[in-house]
């Protein structure tokens, strides 16, 4: 089962030197509560989100997923 990774968002995020404002700012209208709960995994991106944030650091969409045996969500 695929699984999404908050983890990787937050490295990449902090790897570059933003705040969480800076990244919301970065998609556009986000604010910063939403890449917080994002980075919580209390909701998830959306497709097109992850594309956008995809498209800022270079990575393919896929990069936020892992494999796990575990089936909870």
């Amino acid at each position: 089962m695929w699984k999404y990774d908050e983890n990787r968002m937050i490295a990449l995020r902090e790897s570059r030197g933003f705040t969480q404002t800076q990244f919301a700012h970065k998609l556009g209208n986000k604010h910063k509560q939403v890449v917080s709960a994002w980075e919580k995994r209390n909701v998830l991106p959306s497709i097109s989100t992850l594309v956008a944030i995809s498209n800022i650091f270079g990575i393919v969409p896929a990069y936020f997923f892992t494999w796990t045996d575990d089936f909870e969500i």
